[in-house]
Order: C-alpha cells, then sequence, then structure tokens
C-alpha cells in the first residue's frame, strides 16, 4: 500500500485543500447529491462553480468527514495506483468502513484508463461505498461509462435566490457562479481555471473570444472558426459553461461581465496557439477580428482596448487607421488617443487622417489645447488631402478662439462654396464629403436658423432608428450644433404657433429622439452623436414641450450624461475641486447622473515635482517624498535620467547601460527591474505609482502627470537667448530666477554617470551662453544695468568664457565704469596665461585699446 491512499484519508478533519476563509452553506444542492445516494455522482463544471465546497459540506453533513476519504485525482501518484488498479484493496486495507470516497479534479484520462476508472468506480458502488467526482468539461471522459452515474452540470451549480443575501444576486443569470458572487477575486480565478483547463486549442479560442467580445451572437462563432468548427463549438460551450449566457433559442450569448484586463492576462500565454488553430496567424490578427466584430456591434471602447492590450504596435497603427473615425463616431475618444500613444512610433499609413481623428478625439474629451495642435498638423500639412484638412479645420473652429475660427474659416469655406457646385468623394476613413459639408455650415451658422433648415433637408424623409451609422451620427451632430446654435440667441416667436423655424427645431427634435430611443432600447451605446443630440435637447426641453414634441426621457439624459463623465473621467480632465460643477442645468432642474454619486467623481492625480538643480529631490502632491526614501544613490540616478528626458521613451537596455555600463546583459536586466519595483514604491500614491510608465518597448515617466526644473531651466535659457521686447521688461525676474533657481550644479551627488555628467555640462554651457546672449541683449535695449549684472553672472559661472569677459567690459563701459573695464581685461588676460598660457583674443584686445584712447588717464 502506498502513502498516497493513507493521507487521503480524512478522519473527521476537512481537508486542507477545501479550507476557505469565508463558508457559504448550500443545504439544496446537498440535498441533490443526498437523494441520489445509490448513484455515482460526477460534478462537471468548470472552475469556480464551487463543487469542492460543495462536495466538502456534503461529506461534513451525511458522515463529518469519518471513513471518508478525499483523493487528489490530479496528483501523479493517483495515475499511478490507477494504472496499478491498487485503488480499491488500499480503501479497504486503512478503513474497513469506508462510506464515501471523492475523487477532486479528476484529469483528462485516456480510453484505457477512463475505462479502467469507471470500472473502479462500479466497483466501489457494488461495495455499497458512495462515491462522488469532480471535474472540468474538458476533462470529462469517464461519467458516460459508468451506468446509471448522475452527472450534474454547472447549471446546477450556478446560485439562486435562496442562496445569496437579498440584492446582492446578480441580474444576468450567467453572471451567479459561485466565486463571482462570493469571491473578491472570482473573475481572476474564473478566467484562469478557463485558462488552463485542458480545452482543444479552437475550442479554447472560441471560450476566449466570447469573454473579450462579453455578448454577440453565433455567427460570431461562425466568422471565428468558421461554420462547422463553429456550430460544433457553441454546441460544446453551451452545454457546459453557463457563465458564457448562450441562448439557443435566440442563436445569441450574453457572457458574465469580466474585466478585459483579467480575460486578456489569463489567457496571455495561449494567444499565439490559438490564433494559429483559427487560421489567424498571429494574436495581433486575432485581436482585429475581434475587434471588427465588437466595432461593428457598437462596442468601441471594448474593441480598442482589446487591440492596445493585445495587438503588436503595428498592427495598432494599421487599425487605428482603419477604424479611428468609427471610434470617434462611438465616442471612444479616451481608447482613440491611447491607441494613438501605443502606435505613435510606429509608421501609420493613414498617418493625415490619424492626426485629424486624434484631433476629433481630443475635443470630445475636452482637451482643447491638444485638439488645436493635431488639427494644425492636418492644416498645415501640403500633402493631407482636402478633405481631413477641412475636418481638422472644423475640429479646430469648434474649439479654438476667434483669431483660430477666423483662420479655420479660411479654410473650410473656399471648400464648401466649391462643393455647392460639385458633390466629390469623401478621403477613404473621413466622413464623407456631403455630411462634411453640413457640419460645416451648420458650424459656420451662428444663428442656427438657417443650419436648422439644412439639417431637415438632408434628413428628408429616411429613417436610421436603431442604427449607428456614420452618416446617422453625423446627423445627430449636426442637429445638437443646430439646436444649440439657435438656442444661444433664444428660440423662435413662433414656437407657440408651431410655424417656420420652430417647427423646423420640432422636426429635429423628433427624428433624434426616434434615432436615440431605438438604439437605446437595443442596450447599445448612443454614440458620441446621439449622446450630444440628446443633451442639447434636453437644455431646450421647455421649448420643445410649448412646441408639442416630446423632450428627451429622463433615463436618457442620465445615460449620455454618464457616458461624458466616463470620457472625461478616463481622460483625467476631470478634477475633484471641479466634480461639482459637471451636473448640467436641465430643463430648470439639476440633472443627475446615473450610477454617479454627488461625492467628487474623479480624484485627481497629484502632480510629481522632480528637482535636479542642487540636490535630487522629489514632491508628489507638494509634499517631499521622504529623502530616506530616496537614500538609494542608484533610484535618485534612474529618476535623474527618466526627468532629464522630459517624458521620451528610453529603451530598457540604453537605460541598463547609462546605469550599469560595465554589467552583462543578464545581470543588469534583473538589477534593473529590482531598481524600477524600488522607484515605484518611493514614488506610489495611494498605493498605486501612475507617474512610471513600462512598456515591452521602454521605459519613461508619464509626461501628463509631472513636472521638473529641467523644464523651468529650459524655458528659462529659451528666454535668455532667444527673448525679445519682453526680456527688457521681465529681466529682474529672469535674473532671481537664474541666481536662486538654478544657483546649484545639476544632480551634483550624482557624479561618475556618463549620462548625468554629459547634461550637467551641457546645461552649464547653455546657461552661460543664455546670460551672455541676455547682457548683450539689454545693452543694445538701453538697460545698463541689468546688461551688467547678467555678465557678472556668467562670468561666476565659467571665467574661461572670452565673450563673458567682453560683455562684461561692454555693460561697464555703457553704465560708465571705465576702470572697471580695463581691471576686467586684465582679469581675462590673468586668467588666460596662468591657465592657458594664451593672450586675450584681437576682439578684446580692440574693445581695451578703445578705452585707454578715449581715457588715457586710465593707465596710471
Amino acid at each position: 500500500m502506498t502513502r498516497f491512499v493513507y493521507q487521503s484519508a480524512c478522519r473527521g478533519q476537512r481537508p486542507a485543500r477545501v479550507q476557505a476563509p469565508r463558508y457559504h452553506s448550500r443545504p439544496a444542492r446537498v440535498a441533490l447529491l443526498a437523494r441520489e445516494r445509490r448513484r455515482a455522482r460526477f460534478l462537471v463544471a468548470p472552475h469556480g462553480f464551487g463543487k469542492a465546497m460543495l462536495v466538502a459540506e456534503y461529506a461534513e453533513t451525511m458522515f463529518g468527514f469519518r471513513h471518508v476519504f478525499w483523493i487528489n485525482a490530479a496528483s501523479p501518484c493517483f495515475l499511478r495506483d490507477l494504472d496499478e488498479g491498487s485503488l480499491a484493496a488500499d480503501l479497504e486495507t486503512v478503513d474497513e468502513k469506508t462510506a464515501l470516497v471523492v475523487f477532486s479534479d479528476v484529469p483528462l484520462l485516456d480510453e484505457e484508463r477512463a475505462e479502467r476508472f469507471a470500472a473502479l468506480v462500479g466497483n466501489l458502488m457494488a461495495a455499497h461505498i458512495e462515491v462522488v467526482a469532480t471535474t472540468t468539461p474538458g476533462c470529462d471522459s469517464a461519467s458516460g461509462l459508468v451506468p446509471d452515474a448522475l452527472v450534474v452540470d454547472g447549471s446546477l451549480l450556478l446560485v439562486d435566490e435562496g442562496e445569496c443575501a437579498a440584492g446582492s444576486l446578480p441580474e444576468e443569470p450567467a453572471a451567479r457562479v459561485a466565486c463571482l458572487v462570493w469571491a473578491a477575486d472570482g473573475p481572476s480565478f474564473l478566467a484562469e481555471g478557463c485558462a488552463h483547463e485542458e480545452l482543444p486549442t479552437d475550442l479554447r479560442a472560441a471560450l476566449w473570444a466570447m469573454l473579450v467580445m462579453g455578448r454577440g451572437q453565433k455567427g460570431d462563432l461562425r466568422a471565428l472558426l468558421g461554420a462547422d468548427r463553429g456550430d460544433e463549438a457553441w454546441a460544446c460551450l453551451g452545454a457546459a459553461y453557463p457563465f458564457l449566457g448562450i441562448d439557443e433559442d435566440e442563436e445569441t450569448f450574453r457572457a458574465a461581465p469580466l474585466d478585459l484586463g483579467v480575460v486578456v492576462r489569463a489567457f496571455a500565454g495561449a494567444m499565439e496557439p490559438m490564433a494559429r488553430a483559427v487560421g489567424c496567424g498571429r494574436r495581433g490578427d486575432l485581436a482585429c477580428l475581434l475587434a471588427d466584430r465588437l466595432l461593428s456591434a457598437g462596442e468601441g471602447p471594448r474593441a480598442a482596448s482589446l487591440m492596445g492590450a493585445v495587438a503588436p504596435r503595428a498592427a495598432v497603427g494599421a487599425w487605428l487607421g482603419r477604424c479611428g473615425w468609427e471610434l470617434v463616431r462611438q465616442g471612444a475618444a479616451g481608447e482613440v488617443c491611447r491607441l494613438y500613444e501605443v502606435a505613435c512610433r510606429a509608421k501609420l499609413a493613414e498617418r493625415f487622417s490619424v492626426n485629424a481623428m486624434v484631433a476629433c478625439a481630443y475635443a470630445q474629451l475636452g482637451r482643447r489645447a491638444q485638439a488645436l495642435d493635431f488639427a494644425r498638423k492636418v492644416v498645415s500639412a501640403t500633402l493631407a488631402p482636402t478633405s481631413l484638412k477641412v475636418a481638422a479645420a472644423l475640429c479646430a473652429h469648434r474649439q479654438g478662439t476667434a483669431e483660430v475660427r477666423r483662420r479655420m474659416e479660411e479654410v473650410m469655406v473656399p471648400w464648401l462654396e466649391a462643393r455647392r457646385g460639385d458633390a466629390g468623394a469623401g478621403h477613404k476613413g473621413c466622413p464623407s464629403d456631403e455630411l462634411l459639408a453640413l457640419l460645416v455650415e451648420v458650424s459656420l451658422d451662428r444663428e442656427g436658423g438657417r443650419a436648422s433648415m439644412l439639417c431637415r433637408r438632408r434628413l428628408g424623409d429616411a429613417s436610421w432608428a436603431g442604427a449607428l451609422t456614420e452618416e446617422a451620427q453625423g446627423c445627430l451632430l449636426a442637429v445638437a450644433w443646430a439646436i444649440d446654435a439657435r438656442a444661444s440667441l433664444g428660440m423662435p416667436e413662433s414656437a407657440r404657433s408651431g410655424e417656420g423655424e420652430a417647427d423646423e427645431v420640432a422636426y429635429l427634435a423628433r427624428w433624434a429622439l426616434g434615432v436615440v430611443e431605438e438604439r437605446a432600447v437595443e442596450g447599445r451605446s448612443l454614440g458620441f452623436g446621439g449622446e450630444e443630440a440628446v443633451l442639447a435637447l434636453d437644455r431646450v426641453g421647455s421649448w420643445l414641450e410649448a412646441l408639442g414634441a416630446p423632450r428627451p426621457a429622463v433615463g436618457l439624459v442620465e445615460e449620455a450624461c454618464a457616458a461624458r463623465v466616463r470620457r472625461e473621467r478616463a481622460a483625467g480632465t476631470v478634477r475633484a475641486e471641479d466634480a461639482a460643477a459637471l451636473p448640467v442645468s436641465t430643463g430648470g432642474r439639476p440633472m443627475r447622473r446615473a450610477g454617479v454619486s454627488a461625492a467628487p467623481l474623479v480624484r485627481a492625480t497629484p502632480l510629481l515635482e522632480v528637482r535636479l538643480f542642487g540636490g535630487v529631490r522629489a514632491f508628489i502632491g507638494g509634499r517631499e517624498v521622504s529623502p530616506r526614501l530616496l537614500a538609494s544613490r542608484r533610484s535618485r540616478a534612474l529618476l535623474a535620467l527618466l526627468a532629464l528626458h522630459r517624458g521620451c521613451e528610453l529603451a530598457r537596455e540604453d537605460l541598463v547601460a547609462m546605469l550599469w555600463p560595465h554589467a552583462d546583459a543578464r545581470t543588469g536586466r534583473k538589477s534593473f527591474y529590482r531598481l524600477w519595483q524600488n522607484l515605484q514604491s518611493i514614488l506610489s500614491a495611494d498605493g498605486a505609482c501612475p507617474y512610471l510608465v513600462r512598456d515591452r518597448y521602454g521605459c519613461r515617466l508619464d509626461p501628463a502627470l509631472f513636472t521638473s526644473d529641467v523644464m523651468e531651466f529650459q524655458d528659462v535659457v529659451r528666454q535668455l537667448l532667444f527673448g525679445s521686447a519682453a526680456l527688457t521688461t521681465n529681466w529682474e525676474r529672469l535674473f532671481e530666477q537664474v541666481r536662486t533657481m538654478f544657483s546649484g550644479e545639476l544632480a551634483p551627488s550624482e557624479t561618475g554617470n556618463e549620462v548625468i555628467d554629459g547634461f550637467r555640462e551641457r546645461f552649464s554651457l547653455e546657461l552661460v551662453d543664455g546670460l551672455v546672449a541676455a547682457s548683450v541683449r539689454l545693452r543694445a535695449a538701453g538697460e545698463p544695468q541689468g546688461a551688467l549684472w547678467f555678465a557678472r553672472a556668467a562670468l561666476e559661472r565659467d571665467a574661461s568664457r572670452e565673450d563673458a569677459y567682453a560683455a562684461l567690459m561692454e555693460a561697464q563701459l555703457g553704465a560708465g565704469q571705465r576702470s572697471g573695464a580695463v581691471a576686467t581685461y586684465h582679469a581675462c588676460r590673468r586668467h588666460l596665461a596662468d591657465s592657458l598660457g594664451l593672450d586675450p583674443s584681437r576682439q578684446l584686445g580692440a574693445l581695451y585699446q578703445r578705452v585707454i584712447e578715449e581715457e588715457p588717464g586710465l593707465l596710471a
């Protein structure tokens, strides 16, 4: 007899493998097992359905764990004893009164072993010993070989109302898995269990795809695997995996709502095999296939998140160029910007189109400066298609100042006039020219009257209810702009009569509400145009009531407002102190947002400030990071290197070479990982470190979340070198900054690092160059005192610079200090002779000669 069977005896104690921090009794399921004690019972369900805990409760209730064996079938010892045929005899040897044998986590058995295991179960049942086995659907090869066996599948193990506290049971049946209801890490446990289950690769790919998509149709699996394999996978998964929410009658599925990041992490190691199994080739192609399906179903944000998490950079760039405009229309602005950051270093085939769509995305997020920056890139590009220039100009026109709008109209108006006589074709991926022309005309119509008429003419008798097409979204956006423009001047006097302009407004309101209400009934996103239309109509709700037109339902308004808040929250544009101002006044009443409490909506991430001049110091939210935490010299050096590159990406190999120039690659890589984790702990805020960004391509500080005195230094040097007339009025402030903030050296304690030493030397030269240039400029502008101070500051920093001596002499002459100019010349001559063995230059000698010729007495 082996010790394996002996150690499997419970002897009145609950097995250590089924100890749980919190126990949830399931008496109804225990009663189900107790009613069928004369039959072998197989619990066949994926990981996370509570199979082991249920069997443990049954063993404790019926036997008190006395005369019970809990055999870990996942152990190699089980297969060894099964092959030897010694399990039944060993059980009788250890305990002659054996009452229950539990085979936990039975693995996938080949045909011979499955028959042997079925025979073992039959022999035990014949000896009046109860048998319960647990396994997963992919490993169930023996239950069908045991006569009269009871199979309890996953659908019978879902949590019901009697087992859950009132109000805590999920509405979706697919989410009523035990681990999702009762375990804090349930989603991760369920996803990882599915990823490691022994399944055919194509079936695992189908399961992963359904979890990623969240909801869809049978046709999605057919598109992934082909018609025949897709139908087979649909049948297999529907019977065994209830958390996928498969509806056989409707041929749809609605899976348990698992976070996309959890699913991607769980299946990360299986991505390449799954891609090959479905014929995609690489994981990027598989991600593109699913992202396209999600996008066509109106799930743009999830599609973009999938691409960013799974696909390589080149695939992300290609997909963004092809599908980015659809993401913008669906309101996935934050995801568009994040994908652009991932793909910006890749070669983008549709560079102009991508820049235009990113401009629109930043405009949706309320980040006006970035929107204008990207729009200008397209408008000023010579090779950009005209329609893209107009689209970018339209974005800048909606976001810019009066001067920006005037310049953008110089681009839009000529194009619009040419369009009125020519119906050309639009650029691929960009909004069609006809739709673009409508949006341009509406944006140019500041009074809203012509805009309403144009919108109605465009709509005609078309019916796009429920559609999320480009045309429908563009028309909804045009309607929103037209109503806002008309409302800004007050609604027409004919409102009560329902004629003229008022009739146009009522027609637009009815059309827009018809589209968005159909979309809401389907449970789909309204899209950006739909959200803007709902909010615009809600703002003029009282006028709509006067016209006899319906105003948007409260639920629609809440959904549109919540979508806007989610976008702003994701982009970090909602500050805590501004949260109270976010609810918009609608029809004279405050708007309540769905799922958003009155508490601040976003906790703004505190800004990281890194100061390097005079010593390495760090501040988070104005509070200095403890010097003890930055006591590590390597941590200070790493922080300094990242700050010196101002948020630009550095390859990991380059950073390793900067910090450990003589280490081999393996040692340097291990040391870097430890150092990176240490710096993350030092710069953590609220338990997380959002400032350090590292991916497989490189490392950087997030430029949106940190600032440093290096940036201020370069700004000061730029003003000193190239400042115009403003220098003559601000020179005292600049001089004070130089004397206080930048009086010390750059990271003086970080000596021996070639990169930091190079920055230190370069910054010192740049500052002296700036001081000399500022002195010359101030002297020419009639500010002799300022010229004198800047020249002296330059000499204090570098006594070997002849141009600094010359600037000081000129400033002294301008200030009437001729004897001082002579003394400066002699000091320069002594320094050059003592240190370099040189004489002053001819230019400096000529300046000296000019002084003494004008005042011969100065020689004395």
